[in-house]
């Protein structure tokens, strides 16, 4: 990861850096944002027995993709 990425997990905000990670639990609303002015680079890694974008219920989106309703 390059510079700084601000991550809310549910009602948390955490700010992290390179080295850091976080862990998203399963149904767990979460955003991943880039505070400041530096290019921000992050790996995301996902498991489970579905690794598709369907699995994905999206509740707010600032890029336009398909947004469903939250369950």
């Amino acid at each position: 990861m390059q510079g700084v990425a601000r991550v809310t997990l549910g009602e948390e905000i955490l700010d992290k850096v390179t080295g850091d990670a976080v862990h998203v639990p399963v149904e767990t609303m979460h955003r991943i944002e880039n505070p400041g002015t530096e290019m921000l680079h992050i790996v995301e890694v996902q498991m489970g027995a579905v690794l598709e974008e369907n699995d994905i219920v999206r509740y707010e989106d600032n890029y336009g993709r398909n947004i469903e309703s939250g369950a």
